[in-house]
């Protein structure tokens, strides 16, 4: 059973990402900072209560697979998240194995805007077509990818 205050905290983190959905088809997908403030509570306690979770929890044998391999032949990996992922990485035991951790909302557009994937390969000298982005949501991460010309492929 779920408490009435857990229950309430959940509705609450549903309704942010209802919130960011909505945000991604006005002004070109630009972050309204604004608008974020009345989310960034939510956001902080989301934040807890996965790397709670998280922390119990080991990464599927097929993702750290495919981590080493992309290692092993000198791929630089990076993590483009619409919010924060440094902490699930953290949690999961997997930050060493990223060069950085971009986060969409600090360049100040969400997915699928072509800017968050412009700035990475801005970062690292990467042209479009040496691009591959994993992503789990092929309307956001898909799209986006493919719109600023690299490669994409859905992970469910």
């Amino acid at each position: 059973l779920i408490s009435r205050g857990r229950g309430r905290e959940l509705s609450e983190m549903r309704a942010l990402h209802k919130w960011l959905d909505g945000q991604r088809s006005i002004n070109h997908s630009r972050v309204d900072p604004e608008a974020w403030l009345k989310w960034q509570n939510v956001f902080d306690r989301e934040v807890e209560v996965i790397s709670e979770v998280l922390s119990r929890m080991s990464p599927r044998a097929e993702v750290t697979r495919r981590i080493a391999e992309y290692k092993a032949q000198g791929v630089i990996q990076v993590t483009l998240s619409d919010l924060d992922a440094g902490d699930k990485l953290g949690a999961l035991g997997l930050e060493s194995a990223f060069e950085k951790s971009f986060s969409c909302r600090e360049i100040g557009f969400w997915k699928p805007s072509v800017i968050p994937f412009e700035r990475v390969r801005a970062e690292f000298g990467v042209a479009p077509e040496e691009h591959l982005h994993l992503g789990d949501r092929d309307e956001t991460d898909g799209d986006g990818a493919r719109a600023s010309g690299c490669r994409f492929e859905l992970i469910k």
